[in-house]
């Protein structure tokens, strides 16, 4: 979650100061198209290089407390 963080944080940082580079060259119309084609370009890396880790079933391997049921396994049945 840090690395996460660590780049996203930068990201705004750098990010504005390039936007703001490009502006002063190119205007603000440029700048947009700028931010456009870098934001497509790592959502095409992200889909490309990362996976889920999470399991699709929904049971994350831990165990529920006592009495709690697990999200693949029904609990048990109490009288209201």
């Amino acid at each position: 979650m840090g690395v996460y963080r660590l780049w996203r944080d930068g990201g705004f940082a750098v990010g504005a100061l390039v936007a703001g580079a490009v502006a002063d060259l190119f205007g603000l119309v440029a700048a947009i198209w700028v931010v456009a084609a870098i934001t497509a370009v790592s959502g095409l890396v992200v889909a490309v290089r990362m996976y889920e880790t999470h399991p699709r079933n929904g049971h994350t391997g831990a165990t529920p407390p006592d009495g709690a049921a697990s999200p693949d396994v029904p609990g048990p049945i109490r009288a209201g």
